[in-house]
């Protein structure tokens, strides 16, 4: 259905609407429009506003009860009061008026600090209806706590106009601090040329809130001298004056540039000159760089500050030049401003300083150019690291630093890279940069990433690894967890060999949590994986599993201690001081693995054990020697064992006899019991068949007195199977 529109756009049956509300006896069509003002069409309220009106005085009451109802809307409070307003001009205005004035009572007794609109409505038709005994309310409301209520107030009384100045001033003298701003700020403005000799008089007050309020009131007129006035309060003690002298100074624009100017150039004072450059700064921008060059020749800092900030609101390449000579300040405090000034450049700033970095020597400068591009965006801080490939760039040490203060995961690569860097300043700083990453990344890039071939490199991968001391091995233990328990054989294959270079007992923890699995390629690899030990300690917190695990986990324990380097070999001789004789068992075979010349003494030592199973498993390492040395020493050990170790030594070294070693047991046998010369002719027996000519050439040339003869005519026969032993 459609509707014909009437005067002002609005549809038939609104207009229809009204004027059916409109034809209702008195009050009743007023209550009916009072009403509409809530409607959620915006021309409906609006023409029921102006019906309203038309309604004349009589309406006065009962709308202003209506606008006092708790229940009124924001909605019906603004028409309300803009159906008061449609009074102005006539002779209803005054009575208009004078319940505006009520209404704005109420408002300040009954509503919330959440109805800012409504009140700021009541205020605004107060001011438009000059309501003059509204005066003292809004006078209170230059003090509420709302910013925005306090500037609407103030209007308000602007609006009604001079005639409020005797309230204003009284209210200047007894009302707070927000009450004595806005009464001041307000006086100025009213009272313009007339107030300014009092207001000048107040400038020399002892009291900084008086000259403060007094510029306040200044700073709202436009007459000859006012600015040079204001200019001049750049120098009060209050920083407070002179900040409201510098916002005011900025407010006037370009009339107060020239009396800026001459103040920079004539007055001694620092406090003017601060505030001159930061005024300036922002009313010239970028024409201001010549001001602000000179007043960098000074030793106040806080000067330096100030123009250093002006900087960052003008272009780059007209202040770059000046901000890189800053770097070298004295100060430190002005260094690190003018970094953070570079930084607010981005990108431009990073390339500029990226090209500073070639051309400059001095080390601050260089210092803080690294610093700057650190912090800067991708693309600079990649060319800064390949900075760092060139080992003659002197700021190497800078960058690495200061990466290490930025933490930026996109240095780890080349940061690793430079554990293999020939200085060893280098590589330390580095080191000490990965491991601010944490032990989250820095292992994780390990794992990944680096192989421990180079010994520069395992050096200092183990010095992160330990510097997390318990996190680096809680870390460890769950990636070796995840990766057993989800089958990921090569990144095992990357993790294990970083077990190597942790330093806490724990280790020992996560490696018999493998070997105790049941997965056997795990323990394989594991063995397979941790080669070329060298850390002490972790040699150390292994050796210890001897002590208390079964033959099972012990055996691969064994197979992962013989890839221990040459130069930790004395860890597992100190073993053999053990008491426990199966760990001095175990080291036995690890010898009898590794098979180095230099465990040949102390499994000497160990043929002479207490125990029996350490005579033996030192008799078996040794009988891998071949040596003439060894064998002899064995067959001095073998007179002296019992039948079984004589056994197991005939076992291990029948492999190992050849004439020399004929030669030698033949020579035992002409000094050896009969008990003695029976068992090693048993050893010739199993060991010598093969030298069978030996031994009868022997026997011929023996004499026939010598025991030799007889017994070596007994192993003849039985090697011929003639007669046995």
């Amino acid at each position: 259905m459609s509707y014909k529109t009437g005067a002002g756009g609005a549809s038939q049956q609104m207009m229809e609407e009204i004027a059916e509300a409109y034809s209702l006896e008195f009050p009743d069509n007023l209550f009916k429009l009072i009403g509409y003002f809530s409607d959620e069409n915006w021309l409906m309220r609006k023409i029921a506003c102006e019906y309203c009106a038309r309604l004349g005085e009589r309406i006065f009451s009962y709308l202003y009860e209506s606008l006092c109802d708790e229940d009124a809307d924001e909605n019906r409070v603004y028409w309300g009061v803009k159906t008061f307003t449609r009074f102005a001009g006539t002779p209803q205005s005054v009575e208009a008026a004078d319940y505006l004035t009520k209404l704005l009572d109420y408002a300040s007794k009954n509503l919330s600090n959440g109805d800012h609109n409504k009140l700021i409505y009541i205020i605004k038709a107060c001011g438009l209806m000059k309501a003059q005994d509204a005066a003292p309310g809004l006078i209170e409301f230059l003090g509420h706590a709302s910013w925005i209520v306090r500037k609407e107030a103030s209007g308000a009384l602007m609006q009604i106009g001079r005639s409020t100045a005797p309230l204003l001033k009284e209210a200047f003298s007894s009302g707070n601090k927000d009450i004595r701003y806005w009464t001041v700020k307000l006086l100025g403005q009213m009272l313009g040329v007339d107030a300014v000799d009092s207001f000048k008089k107040l400038l020399k007050s002892e009291k900084k809130d008086l000259r403060y309020y007094a510029l306040t009131a200044l700073g709202e007129n436009d007459g000859d001298g006012i600015i040079e006035l204001v200019v001049s309060c750049l120098g009060d003690e209050s920083w407070l004056v002179r900040a409201q002298a510098a916002e005011i100074l900025e407010k006037k624009g370009g009339a107060a540039i020239a009396p800026l100017k001459k103040a920079f150039s004539t007055s001694a004072n620092s406090d003017v000159k601060y505030w001159t450059v930061k005024v300036l700064a922002k009313l010239l921008r970028d024409d201001a760089v010549e001001y602000m060059q000179e007043a960098l020749d000074t030793e106040d800092s806080e000067l330096k500050y100030c123009v250093i900030e002006a900087f960052s609101h003008m272009k780059f390449d007209k202040v770059a030049p000046l901000l890189l000579g800053l770097l070298d300040d004295p100060a430190w405090l002005v260094r690190k401003h003018v970094a953070s000034i570079f930084l607010k450049f981005g990108g431009q700033a990073a390339a500029f300083l990226l090209n500073a970095l070639d051309e400059e020597h001095n080390e601050n400068i260089r210092y803080w150019a690294v610093q700057i591009i650190s912090r800067g965006d991708g693309c600079s801080f990649g060319r800064l690291l390949n900075l760092l490939k060139d080992p003659g760039r002197s700021e190497r040490v800078f960058i690495i630093q200061a990466i290490r203060e930025s933490s930026n995961d996109q240095a780890l690569p080349a940061l690793f890279e430079l554990l293999l860097d020939p200085l060893w300043t280098i590589r330390r700083e580095a080191a000490y940069a990965i491991a601010e990453y944490g032990p989250e990344k820095a292992i994780e890039h390990l794992v990944e990433n680096t192989s421990l071939e180079n010994p520069d490199v395992r050096f200092w991968a183990q010095k992160i690894m330990n510097s997390f001391e318990q996190k680096a091995v809680d870390i460890m233990a769950e990636r070796v967890k995840n990766a057993e328990s989800q089958g990921e054989l090569e990144l095992l294959e990357k993790t294990y060999p970083l077990l190597e270079l942790l330093e806490s007992p724990k280790c020992a923890d996560i490696i018999l949590s493998t070997l105790k699995g049941k997965k056997q390629a795990y323990k394989e690899l594991m063995c397979k994986s941790l080669r070329d030990i060298r850390n002490e300690r972790f040699v150390h917190n292994v050796l210890k599993v001897f002590d208390s695990e079964d033959a099972g986990v012990c055996f691969f324990v064994a197979q992962i201690l013989r890839n221990i380097s040459k130069n930790l070999y004395h860890l597992l001789y100190s073993a053999l001081d053990d008491r426990n004789a199966e760990k001095r068992v175990w080291i036995c075979k690890i010898f009898s693995e590794i098979r180095d010349g230099s465990f040949i003494a102390p499994l000497m030592v160990l043929l002479s054990d207490d125990d029996r199973n350490v005579r033996y498993e030192a008799t078996r390492a040794l009988a891998r020697f071949e040596s003439s040395d060894v064998f002899e020493n064995l067959i001095k050990r073998f007179i002296d064992e019992d039948e079984e170790g004589r056994i197991c030594i005939i076992e291990n070294v029948k492999s190992l006899v050849d004439k020399k070693m004929v030669h030698l047991l033949v020579e035992a046998l002409e000094d050896s019991s009969d008990t003695d010369a029976y068992w090693i002719s048993k050893l010739l027996v199993e060991a010598a068949s093969a030298h069978l000519e030996l031994i009868e050439k022997l026997h011929d040339d023996a004499g026939e007195k010598s025991s030799a003869r007889y017994w070596l005519k007994k192993v003849s026969e039985h090697i011929n199977g003639i007669s046995y032993l």
